[in-house]
């Protein structure tokens, strides 16, 4: 009988292992390539710091940036702040002009560019209400109230002063309101510029004529700062010795600016809608 012997398989199984050699310069390759990573990863801790150094740096250039851009625009809007003085006082350097002037300095203690306008000066006719304005949206009248049109509506603020005159305003002072009613179309073109009332008389009406003012200004859909400045004197000049009326008018100027200062701020922080 043929004996079978088993075959040795540890034998076999090293028979067929076939050695792949390895070269030198592979195993060098090998551990240099393992060397640069762990330098890379032993670096990165350094060079994590570092980016954030570097974005932080370019984040505060860019608020100092912004920052100056902000004070650049501000700058500019209060180099082209203007005020609008409207004295309708048949009597040139009277009271009313004198409070009126008053508050104009006030405005410019502030940083505002000034005007005074005497309606007395200007030859204005009454509205007649032909309302061609409507279709329109300008007075068909031409006279030196087409000025003053200009005049308003390049203005940021107005002060409106007047004598009291049967308790009320003058007639300079209704006949310039009443032509101001072409200003309301097609929209209300004085809208959000800021008023100021100023009322000169001997002894009553202050507090009706300075209703009179705020309701206009609020007519053609303004901002009203306070209820207004009255001041007392009978002759020409004699408002002078009214020290609380000529004080109260200077902070009137400063605080119709200030108003106007605070709308044009909220206008620039207000988020735009797209």
């Amino acid at each position: 009988m043929a004996t079978h012997r088993p075959r040795n398989s540890q034998s076999t199984s090293t028979s067929r292992l076939h050695t792949i050699p390895f070269s030198q310069n592979q195993v060098s390759i090998n551990k240099s390539g393992q060397g640069s990573q762990e330098k890379k990863m032993e670096n990165l801790p350094q060079q994590i710091p570092a980016q954030m150094a570097d974005r932080n740096q370019i984040h505060s250039q860019n608020q100092t940036t912004r920052a100056q851009e902000n004070r650049i625009s501000m700058l500019r809007e209060t180099t082209n702040l203007k005020v609008l003085g409207i004295v309708c006082s048949p009597r040139k350097g009277g009271n009313t002009e004198i409070l009126v002037q008053e508050a104009l300095a006030g405005g410019r203690e502030s940083g505002a560019e000034t005007e005074l306008l005497r309606i007395v000066e200007m030859k204005i006719a009454p509205c007649d209400g032909c309302e061609a304005c409507h279709q329109t949206g300008e007075c068909r009248i031409k006279d030196d109230m087409e000025r003053v049109y200009k005049k308003l509506l390049a203005a940021e603020g107005i002060i409106l002063g007047t004598p009291v005159y049967f308790w009320s305003v003058s007639a300079q002072a209704k006949t310039f309101m009443d032509r101001t009613y072409a200003l309301r179309y097609p929209y209300h073109k004085l809208e959000n510029k800021v008023g100021g009332a100023i009322a000169a008389t001997g002894r009553r009406g202050g507090v009706n004529t300075l209703s009179v003012i705020n309701s206009f200004f609020l007519g053609q859909d303004m901002l009203v700062r306070g209820l207004g400045i009255a001041g007392y004197g009978a002759s020409k000049g004699e408002v002078k010795q009214d020290k609380r009326a000529m004080q109260g008018a200077r902070s009137l100027g400063r605080q119709v600016v200030q108003l106007i200062k605070t709308v044009k701020a909220s206008k620039r922080r207000r988020p735009q809608h797209r």
